[in-house]
Order: structure tokens, then C-alpha cells, then sequence
């Protein structure tokens, strides 16, 4: 088992670190804004990993927390671009 939660957090940490890349290469600000979404959803599949290899349900707190800033932070830059847009 814990072969496979290492690859699974390698994978999530691979996949960080094409979209990180997305977030800098990014050619408009609207593919930058799914990115930093995407990013955000990966942070939670490392927690949920974290947790589950832990054994532990302590994470649940830190887990909504991410989940309840990452979604705020995402309606309120989309809600900021479509504003400079007009």
C-alpha cells in the first residue's frame, strides 16, 4: 500500500508541476485562472493521500479550509477579470 501512495504523490506532484507551469506560460489570464484552479484541486488530492497513507481524519479541517479559500479565491479573480474585460 505504500508503494502506491507514493506513486500516487508523485503523480499529483508531476501533475503540480505541469500546471504550475500553465500558471507562468499561461498565454491569457482566463487559461491562468483554471490553472490556479487546477492547482488548487491538486493540493486536496495531496491531503486526501497525506491522509489516507497517515491512517488519519485530523486533515479533514485543513482539507475543507483549502477547499472553501481555493473556490472564494477562484469566483473572486474570475468576478475581478470579467470586470477589466468590460
Amino acid at each position: 500500500m505504500t508503494i502506491l501512495m507514493t506513486i500516487s504523490g508523485v503523480l499529483v506532484a508531476v501533475a503540480a508541476a505541469l500546471v504550475l507551469f500553465r500558471v507562468v506560460a499561461g498565454p491569457s489570464l482566463h487559461d491562468r485562472l483554471v490553472a490556479l484552479d487546477t492547482v488548487t484541486a491538486l493540493i486536496v488530492c495531496g491531503i486526501v493521500i497525506r491522509s489516507a497513507h497517515r491512517g488519519e481524519i485530523g486533515d479533514l479541517v485543513l482539507l475543507v479550509l483549502v477547499v472553501l479559500v481555493g473556490g472564494l479565491s477562484t469566483v473572486t479573480a474570475i468576478r475581478l477579470a470579467s470586470r477589466e474585460e468590460q
